[in-house]
């Protein structure tokens, strides 16, 4: 791999004189091969390029949908008392998964896998449809989703194929539905499809969710999405049929779908791979482009600003001395800035065909990788195909690549959006590459696109009678062979006015057989709204970790595009129960003039019609698809061809995907004939992704990770567990198996005593795991917590019994109290909200924390909290982890707790300080060594070990101490937070506030002029001759020439008054004072204590008039929970659609007016982003404004809850800074994924405009 070799394969192809394959136009063009071709075509199912298998692997050839033979697979059984404590019942005939000792074969590993992941698949829906074949009638429940009154409405005619819409209803539900933050029917889900008649009893349709568009769609009453039959012999188009719609609650087939394809198309491809993963061949080799080619250049790996003419070993470096054969003499003795761990494992890396390398909590394994890849891609040849590299999450991908970006600039993103903030890598998209280069991307497939339209216009045809409002003619109905011609004529009438023959079909019915089809009915809106999911931590975290689903979501845009076909059917003949159609196809054999058919039975007659020519239809459109299908699939491969193009001409070293993305994009990859393949957390990631993700050509895997944290999961658990081990990675597999690896033992995060927890003898996490010095330092670099006087990790124990919310998950509102408070604790004490992390085991108890923190008034100004579960946080870090445990329950059972992996996890975050609340009882007391009887012990060994060293008592509570007067008090309940005030119980010694009145506070951390405010009364004389109406620290306002009515208050003159020297009235406008004033009595601290006689904000800012309060400094004493600390140098300015700051003259009025665009386009309506704009009206102190006039103090004051006029105007700046919309960048590849997940994510601004 030195830059001036090129290698003999895996290299991108000379451009080639072959002729092959060259009739079909612009697939084979001069700067690909027919090999890549024939990966490309081989990889979509192209017609005469199919694997052929034989029947032993029948397997390999089952469709990527489910039948549904695979979902009605058994008959109804009776219903058991118990079932609703069993999980998913699996395949009982699935293979078991090895996971000690070697494989007997390749086709046996490869089929297992297969067969175990299609069952973890479609398990949950088959479940959810035989749970449902009982009992039709059922309401919704935690299994399944169910979509009732589901009818077809059109097609849209887009590249990938052409989608059905339908419409349906969630009355089953019994709530309406917050679609931009749900996760039904995201697109890439698998539904199951059953008549209204049927029930699944005996049929039922397969789809998958294809266009997924809140606005035209999910907006709708009744919403509407867009499917894609899993078989063409399923495809339906009569408007009239009604059916159900069912969806599992667990699990997304997108992820699933892509996997199980490649691992069929491994089944035709050899590997030099093979021989380690089936066989467990322990020999491990060096890669073959390195065995050619070991001479490796290291001077990369000098900093940037390094000097070459540094000398090392009294001999001076040059590039040229930093030339090593890596195989025979690696440069163990020079400084790459690692720890000799850290350069066996770029050793392991870089010279091994599979290497493995273990890396505990902070030991840096994302640094080796990182300078590993700097490496082997300083070191490709100017025709080596890039390396590539893949992660479990998103968010992990992401931030490896981001590290990549700062030595080599030539990546490459495939797959979902990156963050929205991480503009540099969504620059490196292929969508953003294309549109970077004038005209790419654009040249290919001319004709294809003209196949494609006359396809489209030829479905169009073929369902003319369904998009007309019109009744059937007696020509459509003759032309189809439907009726004879003399029927035909038996409805013809002459119109004598005008001399010609008239259609008489609608004469022939009569109005009283003619009826409107039956539509899908409008939700009920008295439903009650689906419970907010109250997470804005969704705008800035990473949304796959939040959501917890079991698949990283790997999804592009929200809407197909494309022409929409409505259908326009709105009558029927009159008719009750079902036609039997043969009945009367025998029947119309028979009738020459269908007038001697009887008036009352000529509504079914016309009705049979219909049927009859939707059955025409059908099997045209079935015929039409078919042929549209396999266009799609030689557009993708055009594609493909351009996008290899591309990857060349852009000379690309470096391609990043998630594991997913792997199997996504297989075929791109395998055509590009990789040979380095980078996995990290390769231990949290399924045996069968890693397998199927492997490329064609790939000469060296490369797994990072640590199998002693979180493990891979799987939708249906018990797949997880004995005998099929879906938890067990790649990654533990071979290491348990004695497979060679290499371990990472210093770690730079933990100070020693939360590090100790994890090495805890005679049973440690981890063996040898060594402190560096920077995690000894504990002053610069890890300094003490504040307020708790050394005790850096602690254990509080209580008996507070936990509960469980509607979703089953489990929650401990005493403890949620506790901990918020001890987060409001240390902020008080000094520490940034974002150094503090929130870690717990269940999302109830996450979603109850974030919501007491917000209703903290001293925390309002905060927009993120780090509040996390334990398994979305792996890979991070902070200063401090409060980690709250909830499980506490007299049954001793831990559920999650008791898993050693999320223990490692949960343990493993903390840089600075480790706080842990739970019921010590609960955790210990079924933990033993006799693991027959009980669990292994988990928690016991950490409790003790914290006991031994102080840091837990199950007595005396939780010690916090006062670093002024190093007063020790003890918490036992949340409540005794709010008797301090950050401090000790001492009486403040800070002397007087700037105003000269005495602090009402205990002792506090903070300085009396950064915030607190003063709130005794004012003795200002105004310049009306009044005493002030208000507190000290607000400006001055007389309540007698200004006095409170039943209306609304105009004040909105803000010149100085006479004799009032340096007090100007900013007085509120309308805002009805009473009600601001019962908001200001409403503010209550953690546990809700009477308003404070004083606010703790940022000196100088406005505030609400008050009422002459005076309080004892007693009732004072716990209104530190009130402060609201707001700081100009770390606050966002918000910025006008100009990029401006909005000022306004404080005389002036201001009026808000709001615009909702609604416009009507293939047939529903269609809601736009709002706009608003803020009219300013000069010199308006005296206009009688109504409710919905808003001054510059009090705008959207109700629509948040505000709690002061602080509140108003940050809603105002917000208003404006977030009136951006999110916008959708169509990427026309032939997965059609929607980026569901921005759904969600901008679903968020737009609920809080609304």
């Amino acid at each position: 791999m030195h830059p001036k070799i090129g290698t003999k394969r895996g290299c991108f192809p000379a451009d080639p004189d072959d002729s092959e394959h060259q009739s079909d136009e612009s697939t084979v063009s001069n700067f690909t091969s027919a090999k890549q071709y024939q990966i490309l075509a081989s990889h979509v199912r192209l017609q005469n390029f199919r694997t052929k298998l034989t029947c032993s692997e029948s397997w390999a050839q089952l469709p990527e949908i489910p039948t549904s033979e695979e979902i009605l697979c058994s008959d109804v059984n009776p219903e058991d008392w118990d079932d609703y404590q069993h999980d998913i019942p699996y395949d009982i005939n699935l293979p078991y998964n090895v996971v000690e000792g070697p494989w007997s074969s390749k086709l046996e590993y490869v089929s297992a896998h297969y067969k175990i992941l299609r069952e973890n698949a479609i398990g949950p829906l088959r479940h959810a449809v035989q749970i449902f074949r009982r009992d039709p009638g059922m309401m919704e429940d935690e299994i399944m989703y169910i979509y009732s009154e589901v009818t077809i409405i059109g097609w849209k005619l887009c590249n990938p194929g052409p989608a059905c819409r339908v419409q349906f209803s969630n009355y089953r539900s019994g709530k309406q539905i917050r679609w931009q933050q749900s996760k039904r029917l995201l697109q890439g889900s698998l539904v199951a499809l059953s008549s209204s008649k049927d029930l699944f009893q005996k049929k039922c349709k397969l789809a998958v969710v294809v266009g997924r568009s809140n606005s035209g769609g999910l907006d709708q009453n009744p919403p509407s999405i867009e499917l894609f039959f899993g078989d063409h012999d399923d495809v339906e188009l009569d408007p009239h049929e009604g059916y159900v719609m069912i969806e599992a609650c667990t699990g997304y087939f997108e992820a699933s779908r892509y996997l199980l394809v490649a691992l069929q198309d491994l089944m035709s491809e050899k590997s030099p791979l093979d021989q380690y993963l089936t066989v467990f061949d322990k020999s491990v080799k060096a890669p073959e482009y390195l065995d050619n080619h070991p001479v490796m250049n290291f001077s990369c790996l000098l900093d940037s600003d390094g000097d070459l003419s540094q000398k090392k070993d009294d001999q001076t470096l040059t590039s040229k001395s930093l030339d090593f054969d890596v195989i025979r003499k690696f440069p163990w003795n020079f400084d790459f800035g690692l720890d000799h761990s850290q350069m066996k494992a770029m050793h392991t890396i870089i010279t091994k065909c599979l290497a493995v390398v273990q890396g505990p909590p902070g030991t840096g394994k994302t640094h080796v990788s990182v300078s590993s890849l700097k490496l082997l891609s300083g070191n490709l040849g100017p025709r080596d195909p890039p390396i590539i590299v893949a992660a479990q999450t998103n968010h992990a991908l992401d931030q490896l690549l981001n590290h990549i970006l700062k030595f080599e600039d030539n990546i490459l993103r495939l797959g979902g959006r990156s963050a929205r903030v991480n503009t540099k890598i969504r620059t490196r998209t292929l969508f953003e590459l294309r549109n970077s280069i004038s005209g790419e991307g654009k040249k290919h497939g001319i004709n294809h696109m003209r196949e494609m339209k006359a396809l489209q216009n030829k479905l169009i045809n073929i369902l003319e009678p369904l998009l007309t409002d019109k009744l059937l003619t007696s020509e459509q109905l003759l032309k189809q062979n439907i009726i004879t011609e003399k029927q035909a004529s038996s409805l013809s009438t002459l119109d004598w006015a005008e001399n010609e023959t008239i259609d008489g079909v609608a004469t022939w019915l009569g109005d009283d057989q003619i009826i409107p089809i039956r539509k899908t009915p409008l939700i009920n809106e008295d439903l009650p709204l689906e419970d907010d999911l109250n997470d804005n931590i969704f705008k800035d975290a990473n949304i796959d970790k939040v959501l917890n689903f079991d698949e990283p979501i790997e999804i592009e845009d929200n809407e197909l595009f494309g022409r929409f076909l409505q259908y326009r059917r709105k009558y029927t003949g009159n008719h009750s129960g079902p036609i039997d159609s043969k009945k009367w196809r025998k029947r119309m054999n028979k009738i020459k003039d269908l007038y001697e058919i009887h008036k009352s039975e000529r509504g079914m007659a016309y009705r049979y019609f219909e049927l009859e020519l939707d059955a025409k239809m059908r099997k045209m459109a079935r015929s039409t698809l078919a042929e549209y299908k396999e266009l799609t699939k030689k557009i993708k491969i055009s594609k493909s061809l351009e996008s290899l193009k591309l990857i060349k001409k852009l000379g690309i070293k470096i391609i990043g995907c998630t594991t997913t993305g792997l199997s996504k994009y297989r075929a791109l990859l395998s055509a590009l004939q990789p040979r380095i393949l980078l996995i990290e957390e390769a231990a949290e990631t399924l045996e069968g992704k890693v397998l199927a993700g492997i490329p064609e050509g790939i000469e060296q895997l490369i797994l990072v990770g640590d199998h002693q944290q979180l493990q891979a999961s799987c939708t249906v658990r018990q797949l997880q567990e004995a005998p099929f081990y879906m938890k067990i990675s790649m990654f533990e597999r071979l290491i348990t198996n004695n497979f060679p690896y290499t371990m990472l033992n210093r770690q730079r995060r933990m100070i020693y005593d939360v590090r100790k927890l994890l090495c805890i003898e005679p049973t440690p996490f981890y063996s040898n795991l060594e402190d560096d010095k920077i995690v000894l330092d504990r002053v610069e670099a890890r300094p003490p917590v504040p307020g708790m006087g050394g005790n850096d990790t602690y254990f509080f124990h209580h008996t507070w019994p936990e509960a469980q919310n509607s979703d089953k998950s489990c929650y401990n509102n005493e403890e949620a109290e506790i901990v918020v408070g001890f987060f409001q604790y240390l902020f008080l004490n000094g520490l940034d909200v974002s150094n503090i992390t929130i870690l717990t085991y269940y999302n109830g108890q996450r979603k109850l924390i974030l919501n007491l923190l917000r209703r903290i008034p001293s925390l309002l100004d905060i927009e993120h909290f780090n509040v996390f579960t334990v398994d979305s946080y792996q890979g991070e870090e902070n200063d401090v982890i409060i980690l709250s445990l909830v499980r506490s329950n007299v049954k001793h059972s831990i559920g999650f707790l008791s898993e050693k992996n999320r223990m490692v996890v949960a343990l493993s975050r903390a840089k600075r300080g480790l706080y842990i609340f739970g019921n010590a009882i609960t955790l210990t007391t079924n933990e033993w060594d006799d693991i027959d009887i009980c669990r292994k012990p988990l928690w016991l060994p950490v409790i003790k070990y914290l006991g031994s060293q102080n840091r837990f008592d199950m007595d005396k509570g939780l010690p916090v101490i006062c670093d002024r007067h190093k007063v020790i008090t003890m918490i036992g309940k949340a409540s005794d937070f709010s008797e301090l005030a950050g401090g000790c119980s001492m009486k403040c010694d800070r002397g007087p506030l700037p105003c000269h009145h005495s602090c009402p506070l205990t002792c506090h951390p903070f300085e009396h002029g950064a915030f607190l405010k003063c709130q005794e009364p004012c003795s200002t004389i105004l310049g009306c001759g009044h005493k002030c109406s208000g507190v000290c620290s607000n400006v001055c306002f007389c309540d007698e020439c200004n006095p409170k009515d039943d209306g609304l208050q105009i004040i909105g003159n803000t010149d100085p008054l006479e004799n009032n020297a340096g007090d100007s009235v900013n007085k509120i406008t309308d805002v009805r004072r009473e009600t601001i004033l019962n908001m200001s009595e409403n503010l209550v601290g953690l546990q809700g204590s009477d308003r404070a006689c004083f606010d703790i904000t940022k000196s100088g800012d406005s505030d609400l008039p008050g009422k002459n309060i005076n309080k004892s400094s007693k009732d004072a004493h716990d209104a530190w929970t009130n402060w609201r600390p707001k700081n100009d140098k770390s606050r966002p300015q918000s910025k006008g659609p100009q990029g401006q700051v909005p000022k306004f003259n404080g005389t002036s009025t201001l009026i808000e007016d709001i615009h909702k665009p609604i416009s009507v386009q293939d047939g529903v309506r269609k809601v736009k982003s709002t706009s608003r704009r803020v009219i300013e009206i000069p010199n308006a102190n005296d206009l009688s404004l109504p409710r919905g006039l808003l001054s510059t103090q009090n705008i959207d004051t109700e629509s948040q809850g505000c709690q002061s006029i602080e509140d108003s105007n940050d809603i105002f700046d917000n208003l404006l800074t977030n009136f951006d919309y999110h916008e959708n960048i169509y990427d026309d590849t032939l997965t059609t994924s929607n980026n569901a997940l921005d759904v969600l994510e901008s679903g968020f601004s737009i609920l809080d405009l609304e």
